[in-house]
């Protein structure tokens, strides 16, 4: 669910939390993530991203040799690996979370 938003002269965009993939980053299901757009991101970025452009995604980004590791903010769930990297596309950074 995506909310067009604006802040500080920049263009921005919200998107309502599913899940608790990130709970042990205080993001928690309802809560909405302000993001910046971008293509690309730096080691440890928290992102959201598409893989194979049918499932968007929240976690940390990390570019290991062969492939992209998704890291959760929960102790529960395991790193994703997602190979070949052109699998992975990035929609933007997160830089809010917002809860109402």
């Amino acid at each position: 669910k995506m909310i067009p938003a604006c802040w500080q002269d920049e263009n921005l965009f919200a998107l309502e939390v599913r899940g608790d993939s990130m709970v042990d980053a205080g993001i928690h299901n309802g809560d909405y993530v302000i993001i910046r757009p971008a293509q690309t991101a730096q080691d440890g970025d928290m992102c959201v991203v598409w893989i194979n452009e049918r499932e968007p995604t929240l976690k940390y980004f990390y570019r290991e040799k062969t492939c992209i590791r998704l890291e959760a903010a929960n102790a529960e769930i395991a790193p994703r690996y997602i190979g070949p990297p052109n699998t992975v596309r990035i929609e933007g950074i997160v830089v809010l979370v917002v809860r109402l």
